[in-house]
């Protein structure tokens, strides 16, 4: 009833239409095996993922029934206690509860800083 889809860097090209076609299908109704699905992207640098953030909002917005879990992890930053990595998580996370999107993305999807 649950599906993960993991994707890293570049191999993410692959997810753009699987995401849209199942969102599109729970939407219309049509008959899927899985009733949640998480997406993990491991990224090394915002830049990039920045060309796939478009991909990521046009599935969020027609994501109506909250099928599609998105999280989204920057590795390019030092341990997960260093000090500019906890400050910059603590005001994603903020951010976050306030207003619902990433502080990064503008996206309702979850940015983490660090590996998984």
């Amino acid at each position: 009833e649950v599906s993960i889809l993991v994707g890293g860097g570049i191999g993410v090209t692959p997810f753009a239409s699987i995401l849209k076609e199942l969102v599109h299908r729970f939407n219309i109704g049509a008959r899927i095996q899985c009733r949640k699905v998480f997406f993990i992207w491991v990224a090394r640098s915002q830049k990039q993922y920045e060309w796939f953030t478009d991909i990521i909002r046009e599935v969020e917005e027609a994501d109506k029934k909250g099928l599609v879990e998105i999280h989204i992890f920057i590795t390019q930053f030092f341990d997960k206690f260093d000090l500019r990595t906890t400050m910059l998580y603590i005001c994603e996370r903020h951010f976050q509860k306030l207003s619902g999107r990433s502080l990064f993305t503008g996206l309702r999807s979850v940015t983490h800083f660090g590996r998984p």
